[in-house]
């Protein structure tokens, strides 16, 4: 043990003065602004083992998310492409109606929209289910009561109007009436008001009219202001009122009113 001692002071005098060298010698590199080789050489063999770890990790940690989250995908891919599929056959039955619609007026010799000008209009402020504002106002002409359409059908009457805006009562709104028909040879008339965005009813002057389910409705043209055979919707409901005995008949619109950006006045 005695023997030994003297050796082991040795070796750690040793490694104290190559530890002390050492460092003196990376502090050069440091306060130089570079790094010394040894510390250069051991990232350069720990980087790609690092970044191959990284990398799998990551890949790991995705494939086990597309597993947990693989069936909410699957349900929101069907969810997306049903409505898509909804979309395009309402745009479908939408063109159908239409070119039906021209049939009928070529047959009837009805002119398209009372041969009256349209006048575009911005909306620039939206309150459903009864009014909107457009940028348009008595400068360009407009007046009160006249027709407000776009390129599905009528869209609502002018209510108020001042220099360059008016107000327009939407065709949903509940205190607008207008005269209306179900197009059959002959068209069956009545008075429609709106519901909600989504429905409006219609209340024919004849309660044994022979009205079905997808039926055309458009406007009955006994206004002034508001010229027949522009489309309002179809019948999805017929009923009778039992308290009144009259016939009334539910109507889904064509003209979806929240996404309405730009209509017509029709002068």
């Amino acid at each position: 043990m005695k023997s030994s001692l003297p050796r082991d002071l040795i070796w750690v005098l040793a490694l104290c003065v190559a530890a002390s060298g050492i460092g003196t010698w990376k502090a050069r590199f440091v306060k130089g602004g570079r790094t010394d080789p040894v510390s250069a050489t051991i990232q350069r063999i720990e980087d790609p083992a690092s970044t191959a770890f990284t990398l799998s990790a990551n890949a790991f940690s995705d494939f086990a998310a597309g597993i947990i989250y693989a069936r909410s995908l699957r349900s929101q891919v069907r969810v997306l492409r049903s409505e898509a599929d909804s979309i395009r056959l309402y745009q479908q039955q939408v063109e159908l109606y239409k070119t039906e619609l021209d049939d009928v007026r070529k047959e009837i010799g009805m002119p398209a929209e009372g041969g009256k000008r349209r006048v575009p209009a911005d909306v620039i402020d939206f309150n459903p289910p009864n009014s909107l504002v457009l940028d348009i106002g008595a400068d360009e002409d407009v007046k009160v009561h006249e027709p407000i359409v776009c390129a599905e059908g009528l869209v609502g009457r002018v209510e108020t109007v001042g220099s360059h805006r008016c107000t327009c009562m939407l065709l949903s709104s509940p205190d607008l009436t207008i005269g209306a028909s179900v197009l059959r040879n002959p068209p069956e008339p009545g008075l429609l008001h709106g519901e909600s965005q989504n429905n409006l009813v219609l209340e024919l002057t004849n309660p044994q009219a022979p009205v079905d389910v997808g039926d055309v409705v458009v406007t009955s043209g006994f206004s002034d202001m508001i010229p027949r055979g522009i489309p309002i919707g179809t019948v999805h409901q017929v009923y009778t009122d039992v308290e009144f005995g009259a016939l009334r008949v539910s109507v889904f619109p064509y003209v979806a009113v929240g996404s309405l950006r730009e209509v017509f006045v029709l002068q």
